[in-house]
């Protein structure tokens, strides 16, 4: 079999035996399927990974058939909405036992299934690969999941985990990368990237930038950059750790807008989009920046538009609403300067981006990249100065200021 770059920087070739490898128990009977499930509890599920499913789910190799265990968090109301279908985050860890990633609070409030695998570690492919599928397909039958918004996320081998999820199972619209990309096939590319490609799956990634795996970037623009709509890159003054919770933040909600955006009328049950535009609409009206607001506003119309819901009465009030609201903003004297300062701001965002790509592709160091950093820092330096006065100009400021510290 090839070679692969799997769950750390060390390549392992598939099927060989690892000291870190989660070996399934073949002992213990599955969780019955009746179980009780508290909302708003996590609870523990063992599910098997039969032959059957071993060569339903063989790709990079066959899932080691056995016994495997995963944690489920069901939304509060579960129990009494019983018409009602689920969005579904799964979870995984370099370490396994996964946990919610920092994605506990949007978990809870927009009521998700999350599944954490318990097994799935840094080891051989086959043993992940039979985690994941024996708790999808147990968890296909006993929770009332819907197709059409499932993501996956994971910290390092995690992240590369999450990858290979989207890859092999149905329905995965997104997948947030942390501290690492996709796993490699060993030829100079990546595994699953025509599949994610075809399926547009939404692809973020964020990293530290003092991460020895930060120049994975580069190599994930290679294979998703360019033309390709759906890849996101956040990156944070860290090393090779977690993602902030702020950027796990943004990345969700760009997860859920993009999937909501791609989506045909009607396939996002109601339900969910519902509470989703409720607490987008809720967040809007704490916010203290015009033109964040404003932003905030024009996609929950936009979304409400996109999925066909302006006319429904239980969109009215929200929709019209946002509607009255941006026009109020547009009027407001201070628009102008803040719209301006704000289109100023992404032209520095858009410039720093194309000089830490071309950074990232020759890997400069020293004088070279301190001299990249400070072409960066005087674009920002440039906006704060010029709009000095608006809320757009003071965070241009702050980020200059941040990258004179990464500079030194």
């Amino acid at each position: 079999m090839a070679a692969i770059k799997p769950l750390g920087k060390v390549a392992l070739v598939i099927g060989v035996f690892c000291v870190f490898s989660a070996r399934p128990c073949l002992a213990e009977d599955p969780t019955p399927m009746d179980a009780p499930l508290p909302p708003g509890k996590i609870t523990t599920i063992t599910c098997q990974c039969t032959e059957e499913i071993g060569k339903k789910y063989k790709a990079l190799g066959v899932p080691n058939s056995g016994t495997y265990h995963y944690k489920v968090y069901i939304p509060e109301g579960y129990d009494k909405e019983t018409d009602r279908k689920y969005p579904v985050f799964f979870f995984f860890s370099p370490g396994g036992n996964a946990g919610m990633s920092g994605l506990d609070e949007q978990i809870k409030r927009d009521k998700w299934i999350a599944i954490m695998a318990v097994e799935a570690k840094n080891g051989p492919w086959d043993a992940i690969y039979g985690n994941i599928a024996a708790a999808y397909e147990d968890a296909a039958k006993r929770l009332r999941i819907f197709e059409g918004m499932r993501f996956a996320t994971g910290f390092s081998g995690g992240a590369r985990m999450s990858g290979v999820t989207a890859g092999i199972l149905p329905g995965v619209a997104g997948i947030i990368c942390q501290g690492a990309g996709m796993p490699d096939n060993g030829h100079g590319g990546y595994i699953y990237t025509d599949t994610l490609k075809k399926n547009k799956t939404a692809i973020c990634m964020i990293v530290g930038k003092q991460d020895s795996n930060f120049s994975e970037i580069a190599d994930m623009q290679k294979q998703y950059g360019g033309n390709y709509p759906y890849f996101y890159i956040q990156t944070f003054e860290g090393g090779h750790e977690g993602a902030p919770k702020d950027l796990m933040d943004n990345a969700y909600k760009w997860l859920v807008e993009q999937t909501c955006m791609n989506s045909e009328p009607g396939k996002i049950p109601k339900s969910f989009f519902l509470d989703y535009v409720k607490n987008k609409n809720d967040q809007a009206g704490q916010m203290t920046s015009m033109m964040d607001k404003l932003d905030s506003l024009i996609s929950i119309s936009t979304l409400v538009t996109k999925q066909k819901l302006d006319k429904d009465a239980d969109f009215k009030d929200i929709f019209d609403g946002a509607a009255t609201k941006i026009a109020e903003i547009r009027k407001d004297p201070a628009f102008k300067k803040e719209s301006a300062a704000k289109d100023a701001y992404v032209k520095a965002e858009a410039y720093e981006k194309d000089i830490r790509k071309k950074v990232a592709e020759v890997k400069a160091t020293g004088n070279d990249l301190k001299n990249a950093l400070n072409l960066i820092i005087n674009s920002y330096k440039t906006v704060a100065r010029i709009h000095k006065d608006t809320a757009y100009g003071q965070k241009a400021a702050d980020k200059a200021a941040e990258i004179e510290k990464e500079r030194g």
